[in-house]
């Protein structure tokens, strides 16, 4: 997480080159929140926000707030999206963690919804689940996800590369080993390692995999893959370049360095593909719902 934190991390590459999270997406994500009767949609509240590319697709809801622990990303957000959604819903970004929502004004039982995109790996649950318990409305939900290593779209022979430059062990031909941990290596296991929230104050917990024939090693079912993208070459060389471990990798061996290692991948996919890229991700998403008061 500290490396999103650096004065140096480039923010706007990161806000335009993340994919954005389709329709079918939040359509689970409200259907699985107004299940009960009881259920709002007064308050979302994302956090981990970045720069607010989830927190502005949040629908329905009356007031969305986004929540970030770098004040880099929160300037960014504000900058990129206005203060209304759909021309009469409020948006707004915080500065604080997700462990310490207090310190940003997020009041005791306020909270419908708690959203985390791309974001939970790197939280403590210890402190995370007691204070999503103590924000949620009694029957408020929680939906966090996270995105695993990009796939070619109908080309499963390109794995193999594909691993070797996320995920190979050497530091001149791999982004592996300049990734944090244990974070990364929680969203490269589909948040399997994210422990479960108390059953004390939570209920319905459940782990819905969007993998498609991707990781048969995860519980089934498999649902199809919703997080898709179609992008012309630079967009992948961009998407590279928000990487956390790009940046780490260009600190350590410079900016030319990292162009041409980056640079390489992406022509030995290109080889194989033509003249666009259909890239797609294995999602894994966590919904839980606060137990209400007995």
């Amino acid at each position: 997480m500290a490396t999103f934190a650096k004065p140096a991390f480039n923010a706007a590459i990161y806000a335009a080159s993340r994919p954005t999270y389709p329709s079918r997406l939040w359509e689970y994500v409200v259907a699985n929140h107004l299940s009960k009767p009881a259920a709002k949609l007064d308050l979302a509240v994302d956090i981990g926000c970045g720069t607010g590319q989830a927190t502005a697709q949040i629908p329905n809801f009356s007031h969305v707030i986004g929540i970030d622990p770098s004040q880099s990303m929160i300037d960014k957000a504000r900058a990129a999206h206005p203060q209304t959604l759909d021309g009469n819903r409020k948006l707004e970004f915080r500065h604080s963690s997700a462990e310490e929502l207090s310190s940003c004004g997020i009041e005791t039982g306020t909270v419908d919804l708690i959203t985390a995109a791309q974001a939970c790996h790197w939280f403590d649950f210890s402190k995370v689940w007691p204070e999503v318990a103590r924000v949620l409305r009694p029957s408020g939900t929680f939906s966090f996800w996270g995105y695993s290593e990009m796939r070619i779209t109908n080309k499963p022979e390109l794995t193999p590369l594909i691993n070797a430059f996320w995920q190979g062990s050497d530091p001149r031909t791999s982004l592996a080993p300049h990734f944090q941990r244990p974070g990364r290596t929680i969203v490269e296991t589909h948040l399997t390692a994210v422990p479960e929230p108390p059953e004390d104050l939570f209920e319905d917990f459940k782990r819905i995999y969007f993998v498609g024939s991707h990781h048969p090693e995860l519980p089934k079912p498999h649902l199809p893959v919703i997080l898709q993208k179609t992008m012309p070459w630079e967009s992948l060389f961009a998407y590279i370049q928000s990487a956390s471990a790009y940046h780490t990798y260009e600190e350590k061996y410079g900016e030319e360095e990292a162009s041409k290692f980056a640079m390489k991948f992406v022509n030995d996919v290109r080889s194989a593909v033509g003249d666009e890229v259909g890239v797609e991700w294995p999602l894994a998403l966590l919904v839980g719902r606060r137990k209400a008061s007995e």
